[in-house]
């Protein structure tokens, strides 16, 4: 599912955000040379690695911001 929203935001269209998913995951699984499905993979693999990490890094800060609080005047 994640490459499908980052598709959505990529193409601003959830029909061309389908197509494009559809497509990378069919050449992965479908086709015969490795020469295509092993760069459709690591593309896979990019793309859900840089969703992980952003995700990662906006709990982080949402979670260090409620137990920090509100700053405190002086």
């Amino acid at each position: 599912m994640r490459v499908f929203a980052w598709a959505q935001i990529a193409f601003r269209h959830p029909l061309k955000a389908l197509g494009f998913v559809v497509l990378l995951e069919g050449a992965m699984t479908f086709v015969l040379d490795s020469w295509i499905g092993l760069p459709s993979l690591g593309l896979l693999v990019l793309i859900n690695g840089l969703a992980t990490g952003t995700n990662l890094v906006n709990n982080s800060r949402e979670s260090h911001l409620l137990v920090r609080g509100k700053p405190r005047r002086r």
